[in-house]
């Protein structure tokens, strides 16, 4: 090559003395790469562990994201090695067996994870395009025999490098280096492989996942025949697939653009010391962004502009703690278009689903709760495929700290319900996506339905060992605190509830529901008003929603009118208050009378119920 010269005596010697000058490289890259091993190390090994111990190899989804697991633990053992090759300034300290055997895993887990990724794509459009047509070639035996394709071929495209690959000294920096260098012959070759690379480890992987988008999102349309709904209906559909594949483009295609460039100085193409130094500078940061990618998220879902208002103050309060995870809101057609442009500042992702409502008019009188027929559309969870992992957290709910701990627990993890403790609350739940998952719970839902006419009835019956079969699956009631466990057990909320880290504003009657004085900091709603009887949760929410969701919303929706619930106080309204104070309050509900609201969730948080009058009472009531 042109940059080489050699003299067998003192070894090799650089034309452009690049090497060993880059002091940020140094000391940033080992960093990085013993953060990405220890945290690879331990999320990878738990993937295999719970594959293998608690899933079980049943599904073809399964099978592919255990080899993927594999193939990444694989690079990972190599980044200690790596980090202390780069942190010495490229000093190779440990042979040239292994120089050939850790660059050959490097490439061997770039072709695997990549052939794998496309494996997963294709799956997915057989799965929804054509789900009983594929049903025969989809099976586990299929996908063990693609797996043992991936490494064969993984393995074959990787030898060439691994045996080319080898020590030299470099007598410009007096370092021995792990690389390509000394045989003039060579060129042509690595020219070669460096073609096959950036062809098969990237350019024929990314055209076949964006053509399975592509025909995933032809056949949702016309499916869902959105082409007679609105325009921006198709739009959430389009940008839902763009985001599927936004991350596998981001990461890899800088680590290509310079796989290329280096091609390129290996045909003599670019030859100025100038433009080798960038490559050589660069390409460290492009390998460390091509194994970077998230597949976790929180999972929310608002079908009408009210509940939209809770998706964006829950999304703000993730924010607001410092969540690692995506955001994703689920929403239904009726969600208007400012609402949703509000729910895109907030969420990485905003997609629309078809409504589903479970119809079952009877349970739902039991539960005198007719609105919650239409939270069966909550189950389309389970179709968010492209990530592993997922939370679902109701839009009534508040996160008061920290809550990404709660990716370390699986599918189906909940707290248990205040009402009945052996159900669990679909309130907020650990799960994981599945389209096999979510057609068996689509198909338990038209043979048995819901108990209680809600998600939460179908839940339970679906996942009916929760109660008995892995007390790790039970989540600390404070990861989904309700409003009326408050009340009812006020003395444990005394002492617990300091370490709440999730409150769920269960009820009929919702934050929103309520407005709020921001001159005098106090929430108005069905009863009284007064700033001393309201909990301290309520006013968490309004304040959050005052200062960081309604300047969106004014923004969205300009001069189109919306009620944000926000007030400020004046002379004529306290004028009105006084007036309306000299009515005749309304008569007192009788014991049993309440009793029967808390029960329904329709406590009088702003009156007679309110946390600071029910602690009075308790106060009393133990002296």
């Amino acid at each position: 090559m042109d940059n080489i010269t050699a003299d067998p005596n003192v070894g090799l010697m650089l034309k452009c003395n690049m090497t060993g000058n880059h002091e940020f490289i140094f000391k940033f890259i080992p960093v990085v790469y013993s953060a990405n091993f220890i945290i690879g190390i331990v999320g990878n090994s738990l993937v295999v562990a719970v594959i293998c111990f608690c899933l079980k190899l049943k599904t073809v989804a399964n099978i592919f994201v255990l080899n993927l697991a594999v193939s990444d633990l694989t690079f990972l053992l190599t980044l200690p090695i790596w980090a202390i090759y780069t942190a010495t300034g490229y000093q190779w300290l440990f042979g040239g067996f292994l120089c050939k055997a850790i660059a050959g895993m490097v490439l061997l887990n770039l072709y695997t994870s990549i052939f794998l990724l496309t494996a997963l794509s294709i799956d997915r459009y057989l799965a929804i395009v054509h789900p009983v047509q594929s049903r025969r070639c989809r099976t586990v035996v299929y996908a063990r025999v693609t797996c043992v394709l991936v490494w064969v071929v993984a393995f074959l495209l990787s030898l060439p490098t691994a045996l080319i690959r080898g020590t030299h000294f470099i007598q410009n920096n007096n370092v021995t280096v792990c690389a390509i260098l000394d045989n003039k012959d060579l060129p042509n070759v690595l020219a070669a492989l460096s073609l096959i690379k950036s062809v098969l480890g990237f350019l024929l992987p990314i055209t076949i996942i964006l053509t399975c988008y592509c025909l995933i999102g032809r056949a949702l349309l016309k499916a869902r025949d959105i082409q007679r709904n609105s325009r921006s209906n198709g739009d959430e559909v389009l940008r839902m697939l763009a985001a599927a594949v936004l991350s596998f483009f981001l990461c890899w295609t800088p680590h290509q653009i310079f796989n290329f460039m280096d091609m390129l100085l290996l045909l003599k193409v670019i030859t100025n010391c100038g433009v080798i130094e960038i490559i050589d500078t660069g390409m460290p940061f492009t390998i460390c962004i091509a194994f970077f990618n998230s597949y976790q998220a929180f999972v929310t879902l608002a079908t009408t502009d009210k509940y939209a208002k809770g998706a964006m103050v829950l999304g703000k309060s993730l924010r607001n703690h410092n969540t690692s995870r995506k955001l994703v809101a689920l929403i239904g057609p009726h969600v208007s278009e400012p609402s949703r442009a509000v729910l895109r500042k907030v969420y990485d992702e905003v997609r629309l689903v078809d409504v589903l409502d479970s119809g079952d008019a009877a349970h739902l009188a039991m539960m005198k709760r007719p609105d919650l027929g239409v939270t069966f559309t909550k189950l389309h969870c389970w179709t968010l495929t492209e990530y592993s992992k997922c939370v679902f957290m109701d839009a009534d709910t508040l996160v008061l700290s920290n809550i990404d701990e709660l990716f370390e627990r699986e599918e189906l993890s909940a707290a248990p319900d205040p009402g009945w403790p052996d159900c669990f609350n679909s309130g907020v739940f650990v799960f994981r996506p599945s389209n096999e998952t979510y057609g068996k719970l689509l198909t338990f839902c038209s043979e048995n339905g819901s108990f209680d006419g809600g998600d939460q009835g179908v839940l339970n019956s679906f996942f009916s060992d929760w109660a008995t079969a892995d007390i790790s699956k039970h989540l600390p009631f404070i990861y989904n605190l309700s409003s009326i466990a408050i009340y009812t057990y006020l003395p444990a909320f005394k002492q617990y509830g300091r370490d709440a880290k999730v409150v769920h504003f269960l009820g009929k009657v919702k934050p929103w529901d309520y407005s709020y004085d921001t001159t005098s900091k106090t929430i108005k709603g069905q009863s009284q008003d007064a700033s001393d009887m309201h909990p301290n949760y309520m006013m968490q929410w309004w304040e959050l929603f005052c200062s960081s969701v309604l300047p969106l919303m004014k923004e969205e929706y300009g001069d189109q009118p919306f009620l944000s619930g926000c007030t400020e106080s004046d002379i004529h309204v306290d004028v009105a208050e006084m007036h309306i104070s000299h009515h005749p309050p309304p008569p007192p509900m009788s014991s049993q009378e309440r009793k029967q609201k808390w029960e329904q969730g329709q406590a009088d948080y702003m009156g007679v119920d309110s946390f600071d009058n029910i602690e009075k009472r308790l106060d009393s009531f133990l002296k």
